[in-house]
């Protein structure tokens, strides 16, 4: 009797002791700076040198389309120069089957003299070209891939740092010759032929229309709202 006593009392202090002891949590000192002080500062990205920009987000076999490129460096470029020390703005485009690169046009800018020279700069250029698609080249997204060539100046003309280089790759859809294409942003699209011949034939109406209009306000002193 007095052995199954013992065992009744013994049983339970045995088992406390086999269990295994409570573990506290751990925090890591990752952890713990992270509640502090929040997530540690990721390096800023920096803006791309260039933008580039096409009419429309397709271009058709057998056509021509106006293609542009930003330089974005906040500085002035040559974009031509006499002095041999100053290099100016140059677009070179490796060969790309089926597209053919026509009439690069950099913007002239305002003239700098640098020393004897004087030659023309721009901030950020422009730089606005057409590319055409061979009737019968290969279809799909296509890579144009160029370089830019150019050396920062100052505002008086001097140089004002080494000689750079900017690969640039203009991704470009090539679509069949009567697919449907959309107008794409590309803001600085100079103004087309047909919307030449417009407004040229849209001159004589405009003035027909407002010589009575002059006419009305002088002999009636009052305007009608246009």
């Amino acid at each position: 009797m007095w052995q199954g006593v013992l065992a009744a009392l013994l049983i339970p202090t045995l088992a406390a002791a086999q269990a295994s002891p409570e573990v506290a949590p751990q925090v890591s000192q990752q952890t713990v700076n992270l509640i502090l002080h929040g997530p540690p500062p990721t390096a800023s990205v920096p803006p791309p040198l260039y933008q580039t920009y096409t009419r429309y987000d397709a271009i058709r076999r057998g056509r021509e389309e106006d293609v542009g490129i930003q330089l974005r460096i906040g500085a002035f470029v040559a974009t031509e120069s006499d002095a041999p020390e100053v290099v100016p703005l140059k677009l070179e485009f490796e060969p790309l089957e089926g597209i053919t690169v026509k009439g690069i046009h950099v913007p002239k800018g305002d003239k700098l003299k640098h020393g004897n020279a004087m030659f023309p700069v721009t901030l950020s250029p422009y730089i606005h070209f057409r590319i055409r698609a061979d009737r019968n080249g290969p279809l799909g997204l296509r890579t144009l891939k160029g370089k830019i060539t150019f050396q920062k100046l100052h505002a008086d003309g001097s140089v004002a740092g080494p000689v750079e280089q900017v690969d640039v790759q203009i991704p470009l859809t090539v679509v069949d010759y009567d697919a449907k294409v959309r107008k794409a942003d590309f803001p600085y699209a100079p103004t087309q032929a047909w919307e030449v011949v417009v407004i040229i034939l849209a001159v004589p109406v405009l003035i027909a229309i407002a010589i009575p209009l002059i006419l009305l306000c002088g002999v009636t002193g009052t305007c009608p709202d246009c």
